[in-house]
């Protein structure tokens, strides 16, 4: 990586400029080889096809429009909801105070679907319950 980035000082050096189809630039960012039909197919791209992007709506909407109850266990048999329970708020209303719970949840399974992967951030009181969920985006997370 230092050799790379020592060629491209001097490649600039020489020349003034860098032409960004250079192909030392995108591995010096990271970027994947390209396939080999020469088109790069990542989850942003591939949601400018209709037929994808059909997909994964269809998929996050019905997802995010399905309730979500919280149930407290009774006895091993029987569970009874429990609405009044902390999390239900962050489940079903709202998560935070940018957007309601469908907006997270129809987000969240997006991710899922197109990284692979959804995160969320739990932000918590003095008595160590979740008052909000903040959806990150996986791309920026490492675990």
């Amino acid at each position: 990586m230092d050799s790379l980035k020592i060629d491209l000082e001097n490649s600039y050096r020489d020349s003034d400029s860098i032409a960004l189809q250079d192909p030392r630039i995108a591995e010096l960012f990271g970027v994947p080889d390209p396939t080999i039909s020469g088109i790069d197919v990542n989850e942003i791209t591939a949601l400018n096809y209709s037929g994808i992007y059909a997909a994964v709506s269809i998929v996050a909407d019905t997802m995010a429009s399905m309730p979500i109850r919280v149930m407290k266990r009774v006895d091993p048999l029987k569970h009874i909801e429990v609405p009044e329970h902390p999390a239900f708020r962050l489940l079903n209303i709202s998560p935070d105070e940018e957007a309601d719970a469908f907006v997270i949840r129809e987000s969240q399974q997006a991710h899922v679907m197109l990284r692979g992967n959804c995160v969320s951030e739990l932000v918590r009181n003095g008595r160590t319950q979740a008052v909000e969920a903040h959806l990150l985006d996986p791309r920026r997370v490492t675990l």
